[in-house]
């Protein structure tokens, strides 16, 4: 049964929207378990931040496929402040980050 709607949602993206097939399958149940839409917020959460931190996170970044290295670099070098809400920016400030 789980195949058969993950076939679906497959074809549907594939031909409603335009997805364009990279070759690779995202992990969904790894994405339904944490509440994550993107690998780029995966990557976020692994850093520690709160899942509101990754979301917002990973909304500001183009990209949404960034491993948790270019998510720190992104941190490091994005003036934040004009960016993220300024909660995010004291969180990656309290872990370090930034």
């Amino acid at each position: 049964m789980h195949l058969l709607v993950w076939c679906g949602v497959v074809w549907c993206g594939v031909v409603w929207c335009g997805v364009v097939w990279s070759g690779e399958i995202p992990n969904l149940p790894l994405h339904l378990e944490l509440g994550a839409a993107s690998a780029t917020m995966i990557s976020c959460l692994e850093l520690g931040v709160s899942r509101i931190s990754a979301n917002e996170t990973s909304e500001a970044m183009v990209n949404s496929r960034i491993s948790p290295e270019q998510v720190l670099n992104w941190i490091k070098i994005v003036p934040l402040e004009g960016s993220l809400s300024p909660i995010v920016v004291k969180e990656f400030r309290r872990f370090g980050l930034r």
